[in-house]
């Protein structure tokens, strides 16, 4: 019941390396939850680190839901973002500019791209400190992580997932390869931010899921 922020110190990723991360996230981890065992879950970039996290943490982790995660390599499509502008712009350019990035990048259906998803967005880039591109395009990380982790997995997706190009299947087929057990769930019609498009259907998952 208790949500952990990674680590958001005013560091760029030439600074603060891959491992260096990890270890961050691991003693936020390990003070939160001192002893004994925990579920864990994350999304996107923090999907990635919560498996690699989850693979180095062997037994104390029960069990690891993810969703939208990063980890498979490649390059980051083309979808058209627009760059953030500096604040000086004000803040109706800025929501402008959000809702687009939202549009292209983390919703399917448009008309999800509300104020309230603005709001949200706004909210994670003003507090971003760290750019995890990385560690979200490092080829077969999540393979690797899913072939050391001993706890159960569920992986979540929105089928319309606009990061992967043409689609999904081909890393829901690389999870399966490494870890054949993987409870795969991909949510039609929903897109890279399948927790908020498809709230209640990725709540009643992970619910069955962790139980």
């Amino acid at each position: 019941k208790t949500a952990y922020e990674i680590p958001k110190r005013d560091w760029s990723s030439d600074v603060c390396s891959s491992d260096l991360f990890y270890a961050l996230v691991l003693e936020g981890l390990n003070d939160i939850v001192p002893s004994g065992t925990f579920r864990l879950a994350g999304f996107s970039l923090g999907g990635a680190v919560a498996a690699v996290c989850a693979a180095r943490l062997g037994a104390r982790v029960l069990k690891l839901s993810v969703m939208g995660p990063g980890g498979f390599g490649g390059v980051q499509p083309d979808l058209g973002m627009k760059k953030i502008p500096p604040e000086s712009a004000g803040e109706a350019v800025m929501r402008d500019v959000l809702a687009h990035n939202l549009r292209a990048m983390m919703i399917a259906d448009p008309a999800k791209v509300t104020g309230e998803a603005v709001d949200l967005h706004l909210a994670n880039v003003r507090r971003t400190r760290y750019d995890g591109r990385h560690i979200s395009l490092t080829d077969q990380l999540m393979a690797q992580s899913l072939k050391q982790m001993t706890c159960d997995v569920q992986i979540i997706w929105g089928a319309a997932d606009a990061l992967c190009i043409p689609d999904n299947q081909a890393r829901i087929a690389e999870c399966r390869a490494a870890r054949p057990d993987v409870r795969i769930d991909n949510v039609a019609g929903a897109g890279h931010w399948v927790m908020y498009e498809a709230a209640d259907e990725v709540n009643a998952l992970m619910l069955d899921f962790m139980k």
